[in-house]
């Protein structure tokens, strides 16, 4: 399977933190208590990427996205 990563933090950005612990119950198979939205979209992604084996270009997408895209990244 391969992860759409822009394609997902995208749809991702876009919910609610309720449902971001609802989306981190499903990928991770347990609940969490944590309200923070960003990282609750970093630990998502990043066990999504592991799971598919796309953390390549998972990973350097997501820490431009973070960075503001300002072609930084550091692997």
């Amino acid at each position: 399977m391969q992860l759409n990563v822009g394609k997902e933090i995208a749809a991702m950005e876009q919910m609610a933190v309720g449902q971001l612990r609802n989306r981190y119950a499903e990928v991770f198979g347990e609940t969490t208590n944590a309200r923070n939205k960003q990282w609750l979209l970093k630990k998502i992604i990043w066990r999504m990427q592991s799971i598919t084996g796309s953390h390549c270009n998972g990973y350097l997408f997501f820490n431009l996205r973070r960075r503001g895209d300002r072609g930084t990244a550091k692997p």
